[in-house]
């Protein structure tokens, strides 16, 4: 375990054992929605995750995507804060290990997948990517069938901030063609690739913007109704952590270590829609 994630554990059990863990949302007087995003999530961490999803069914009431529109509309009616439970990159052990539990839970997953990676051929981001560990066409259909959300994740795992525009169509648009050309549904929504400060353009958001209903970018965020459907921030997390880890982010403790890439973010996307 690395230093930063031993620190968060120690922080994490201390304000568990205090109590403190769970005061914040006792002091939202509206609802929030929070969105998570795994992304390996191998066999032998598959008890860990069990944990983080029976806190999740405790305490919080999964979304899919007429739940976001409706929430984001003002319209949630459960007692519970929403939440939403993603996947990067569409790994295979996200079929074999998080569909499982999800669905022995009630939960509804959201699986955003890289257009090439579904191909027999598809090798890419450096060899990192491709269909020896992620999942075949018939496999992201099987999923679909199960309820979940197929969402776009570009078509070859690019960084949105410094590729060419020429090729932003082929990343964003043609990937969601591909992609709904395999599933037989259509795809509304988006996440963007990497989630660092640089990780986007002005040029990537519009075009995301005229293309998608949701996006999703990386800088943790409570999300409550009438947020912009573009900008709704993800908390990364591993499927090995304790749940006081989860719980610590949940609860938005380190929110604040992204202030600075999400206020960038959102005075670029204001520029997009003026």
């Amino acid at each position: 375990m690395s230093i930063k994630k031993r620190c968060q554990e120690i922080v994490a059990s201390m304000l568990s054992k205090t109590r403190l863990l769970y005061l914040p949302p006792l002091f939202s007087r509206k609802p929030s929605l929070r969105i998570i995003n795994y992304h390996w999530t191998p066999m032998e961490e598959r008890s860990s995750l069990e944990q983080h999803f029976e806190t999740i069914t405790q305490h919080y009431c999964s979304l899919d995507q007429n739940g976001l529109r409706a929430f984001l509309q003002g319209k949630h009616r459960d007692p519970r804060n929403p939440i939403i439970i993603s996947f990067d990159d569409g790994f295979r052990n996200n079929l074999e290990v998080a569909s499982p539990l999800l669905e022995e839970y009630g939960l509804t997953g959201w699986f955003f997948v890289i257009g090439k990676a579904g191909y027999s051929d598809g090798h890419i981001v450096e060899g990192n990517l491709n269909t020896r560990y992620c999942m075949s066409w018939d496999e992201l259909n099987l999923l679909r069938s199960k309820g979940h959300v197929i969402g776009c994740h570009t078509m070859n795992h690019v960084d949105l901030g410094s590729i060419d525009h020429s090729v932003l169509h082929h990343e964003l648009v043609a990937s969601r063609q591909l992609i709904e050309s395999e599933i037989g549904q259509s795809v509304l929504s988006f996440a963007y690739p990497y989630g660092t400060v640089n990780s986007f353009s002005k040029a990537s958001m519009e075009m995301i913007n005229a293309t998608y209903e949701f996006a999703f970018h990386s800088f943790s965020s409570a999300i409550r109704p009438g947020h912009h459907p573009q900008a709704l921030g993800r908390i990364c997390v591993e499927s090995g952590w304790s749940k006081d880890i989860l719980q610590l982010r949940l609860n938005g403790f380190l929110d604040f270590r992204y202030r600075t890439p999400r206020n960038r973010f959102f005075r670029m996307l204001n520029e997009t829609i003026q």
